[in-house]
């Protein structure tokens, strides 16, 4: 079978009938330069889902109906079985395909159908009541959406590489207690990692007072504050043989996740966002979400190349990066106050890697804004259709939940 698409701008609306049908061809018509360029990228992400087609690209002249009646027509009169679909395109492709539909119905078998993306389901649009559906409704990875799109994943922490989720939650109870003080604390411990002597992969720490003393003007207040937040994460087991002998004083973080979530101020609840999320689950106990990854650095350009390089596009880092089936879920997680420039490098990723069908979320556990300056930060985030989480401390997971399963 081939399938022949309209060239849209929404990648996932090119892909969506290649992904349900795994056709032996696919034909992309219009897109110009656009749509050449994606094409490798196409094919190749088509071949790791185990699709095994031919990419084509067929070019047409812009605004020229009888160009793209005459494209359709060559198509139709050399491939053996083609399904047109309809999800994407602009409506003078449309009008063509009609055209085309009526001259050759009763003398070819034309298949067209539309995927529609709100109810899941591809809807028959030539009147005979069928449809070509051989696969069921594909679920994308993190990897596979940014690929889509042209890009690649550099870096990321997915929730089954922490090493033991309960320090997650056990960290979270103590920054949502305070989360200001957790970001001082958190700060200043990293400041003392800078220059204690690490061990152990870095998991077990010394910190010599006099080289302390070198550093700070005053050295024993910090200290006295780093020893205070050590034995909090002591008393949750997240930090292990804390001793404070002559001149210097030792620890030991847990485990590496443990040394993630305490020398960041915003991993805490990042990695608490990436645990409700990877472990949520719909009334038929299965994962609402298909795949997620926490710290996922995205590189914009990674894969326009053949080779797979990328030549120093823009990477931006998405502290959660969900997929809801084909839905890509950007989530923006902070931990104190939030500046208003946040929305836009939310909202600027989020066009690009999902484009209209993206949902973005920016959880916070203080907004710290007031008066107009509030007023002003919502309403933008109401235009970019980012939808806005404040005093996630104050929530419980089940809170939280809620709020996930409605986007």
């Amino acid at each position: 079978m081939t399938v022949v698409e309209f060239f849209a701008c929404a990648p996932i609306e090119n892909m969506v009938s290649c992904f349900m049908l795994h056709p032996n061809k696919v034909i992309f018509v219009g897109g110009g330069r656009k749509a050449r360029r994606r094409l490798y990228a196409y094919e190749q992400l088509a071949l790791r889902m185990g699709i095994n087609a031919t990419f084509e690209h067929r070019a047409v002249a812009v605004n020229s109906i009888n160009d793209i009646v005459e494209c359709l027509t060559d198509i139709i009169n050399t491939e053996e079985s083609c399904c047109f679909d309809l999800t994407g395109g602009d409506d003078l492709a449309l009008v063509a395909m009609g055209i085309v539909y009526e001259r050759y119905k009763d003398t070819h078998n034309l298949q067209m159908q539309r995927y529609n993306f709100n109810s899941r389901r591809m809807a028959d649009c030539d009147g005979d009541g069928a449809t070509e559906v051989k696969m069921p409704f594909p679920n994308l990875t993190v990897a596979e959406n940014v690929s889509l799109h042209g890009g690649i994943i550099n870096h990321g922490i997915r929730a089954d590489s922490l090493v033991n989720r309960e320090d997650v939650k056990a960290a979270w109870r103590i920054c949502r207690s305070a989360p200001v003080a957790w970001n001082k604390n958190t700060a200043l411990l990293s400041d003392f990692l800078g220059f204690a002597k690490l061990h152990n992969n870095g998991l077990s720490v010394v910190v010599a007072d006099g080289d302390g003393r070198a550093r700070y003007g005053d050295y024993n207040r910090k200290r006295g504050y780093v020893l205070k937040f050590l034995r909090s994460l002591e008393e949750a087991g997240l930090v292990l043989k804390l001793k404070e002998i002559k001149d210097s004083f030792s620890f030991e973080f847990k485990n590496s996740t443990v040394k993630k979530l305490v020398s960041k101020s915003g991993n805490s609840l990042e990695y608490k966002i990436l645990d409700i999320v990877s472990s949520m689950k719909d009334n038929q106990g299965k994962s609402v979400f298909s795949d997620s990854v926490c710290g996922a650095v995205v590189d914009w350009d990674g894969v326009t190349v053949k080779d797979g390089a990328s030549f120093g596009g823009a990477v931006n880092e998405v502290d959660v990066l969900a997929m809801k089936g084909i839905t890509p879920v950007f989530i923006s997680c902070k931990n104190g106050g939030v500046d208003d420039s946040e929305l836009y490098k939310l909202n600027a990723v989020a066009e690009h890697f999902g484009n209209k069908y993206a949902k973005k979320l920016l959880i916070a556990s203080g907004l710290n804004k007031t008066g107009q300056g509030l007023m002003y930060f919502k309403e933008r985030a109401k235009e970019l259709n980012v939808l806005i989480v404040d005093n996630a401390h104050k929530l419980s997971d089940k809170d939280i939940q809620k709020i996930l399963l409605k986007i």
